[in-house]
């Protein structure tokens, strides 16, 4: 099946691409899914955020980070998926500056954060958060 969406052509195809792309990084084959991506005609925001997906699992924070800088449009789930990496890797400082600089942040993020806070021993950073969170239109129980 592989063999035949690389020959039949999924360039034109993100969302297809995005499928190959993440086979890929799920067998931990990250290069050939960068391969994958980089023989894109179109990267729209789903790829971009399964490439990212794909580096974080891998410990490659820093090409994650470059492909997060330099994709043409960020939704909520892209910065998500940042945020949670850095998390992921208990590096809480790249995790808190990108969460702050998020222009707008739905339940999942703020959870994201809380847990990350929380189980990297974060405690002031998880109150304080907590608090902000409270202070908004988001409601912890």
């Amino acid at each position: 099946m592989l063999c035949f969406l690389i020959k039949s052509g999924f360039r034109a195809n993100p969302f297809v691409a995005a499928t190959l792309i993440d086979m890929q990084a799920s067998g931990e084959a990250i290069e050939a899914a960068y391969r994958v991506f980089g023989e894109l005609i179109e990267r729209n925001l789903i790829a971009c955020t399964t490439m990212i997906n794909g580096y974080i699992p891998c410990c490659d924070l820093v090409t994650a980070r470059r492909l997060f800088d330099l994709a043409p449009e960020r939704d909520i789930v892209l910065w998500n998926t940042m945020i949670s990496g850095y998390i992921e890797a208990g590096d809480i400082g790249r995790a808190q500056e990108l969460f702050n600089k998020m222009p707008n942040k739905d339940v999942m993020s703020w959870k994201t954060a809380l847990n990350g806070y929380a189980s990297n021993g974060a405690g002031t950073a998880c109150e304080d958060c907590l608090k902000s969170c409270q202070k908004g239109t988001f409601f912890v129980e």
